[in-house]
């Protein structure tokens, strides 16, 4: 069995063939933490991000002395409003700012190149943590910034940590110090047996929660060092397969978007044009429900375990409401409205079948 020196050497070398216009590869158990030893260090003194975005983002921009600006987003798309975008970087600097632009959930963005065209002097971070194997015009995502984010465990099944940052330039993260150690949980999560067994249990779960309260402060943790030894192979395993992956994901993805789309009561959030997802997850928004949290509650009951993310974006905290320019009204309707479906769940065909039968049966009662 290959060493971790070994296995990182591959890692590396594998990322290089996706990517050769990134020379500078970091590796560390959290990408959050590259991210913030890297934008410590940069001089600009903004970021822009998009409003509907992972809160803990948000919060290292903070803690790295940056100010964060959150620009709203498109609710079709879950992308930020670019109109807005171009408000925003004509009235300042863009040489003084970096752009995060995220595929959200695996929804690619197209408007990379074409912002980038219009300012040179605007860094952009490309954060694909969801979006590997998807494609714009048929090149890779993640080809277009000057840094790009990827994750090790939010697409690769029994991973629980991992993350890397691209560079076209050095940057100054930290990627030495000891592996950390895989929990018993990362161990055991591959066996389907006692995967059958945890989604029983799962299942058995309280309801969730309704919209959350607002908070005061918005804080992240941060943490150093390498990923294990058994995280860094299982995502070596993946890319190695990431074609066959891709390719498996999109028949499960389009089999279940074309049963959906169907439904009047909800609408499939939109692929943009000459874009290609990576078929990590299928997302939508139910506006037309009362109650999501029911509705995710009766089907997490049932054994499909849907997910609402992120129910609390930077703006349910006080720190960060004066940091949206334009507002947050998407932002907030994504928050309570929007659905993901994680299609890892979902290849078996007979699986998707009564999918789908117990999606009508609930939507029907409610």
């Amino acid at each position: 069995m290959l060493g971790y020196a070994e296995i990182f050497s591959q890692v590396r070398h594998r990322l290089k063939e996706i990517f050769p216009q990134y020379p500078c590869i970091y590796l560390g158990k959290r990408a959050g933490t590259l991210l913030f030893q890297a934008l410590k260090h940069e001089k600009r003194s903004t970021v822009v991000l998009p409003g509907f975005i992972c809160p803990e983002i948000s919060a290292l921009v903070l803690q790295a002395g940056k100010i964060p600006v959150h620009i709203d987003v498109d609710p079709q798309t879950m992308h930020m409003r670019v109109n807005l975008l171009r408000d925003y970087l004509n009235n300042h600097s863009p040489a003084d700012a970096s752009l995060l632009i995220d595929h959200s959930f695996g929804y690619i963005n197209p408007d990379i190149a074409l912002i980038k065209a219009e300012y040179p002097d605007l860094l952009i971070i490309e954060d694909c943590a969801r979006a590997f194997g998807g494609s714009c015009n048929q090149t890779p995502a993640g080809s277009f910034g000057d840094w790009v984010i990827l994750s090790m465990y939010k697409t690769v099944l029994g991973n629980e940590h991992g993350g890397i940052v691209l560079s076209r330039k050095p940057l100054p993260c930290t990627t030495d110090g000891a592996a950390a150690r895989s929990s018993p949980r990362e161990y055991l999560s591959t066996i389907k047996a006692l995967r059958i067994i945890h989604a029983y249990l799962k299942s058995r779960t309280p309801p969730l929660g309704s919209e959350p309260p607002m908070q005061e402060n918005l804080t992240c943790s941060l943490e150093t060092g390498l990923p294990s030894t058994l995280i860094t192979r299982r995502f070596l395993k993946n890319l190695n397969q990431v074609d066959k992956v891709h390719q498996k994901q999109g028949w499960a993805w389009k089999d279940l978007y074309n049963s959906l789309r169907q439904y009047p009561e909800i609408q499939l959030i939109h692929v943009r044009p000459e874009t290609v997802p990576s078929y990590a997850f299928l997302s939508f928004t139910m506006s037309g429900i009362s109650n999501i949290h029911l509705f995710l509650q009766k089907l997490n009951r049932s054994g499909y375990f849907l997910f609402n993310a992120w129910p609390d974006p930077p703006n349910y905290y006080r720190n960060m409401q004066a940091t949206f320019p334009c507002g947050y009204e998407n932002t907030r309707f994504l928050s309570q409205h929007l659905i993901h479906i994680p299609i890892m769940d979902f290849s078996s065909e007979n699986r998707r079948l009564l999918f789908i039968q117990r999606f009508e049966q609930i939507l029907t009662g409610l």
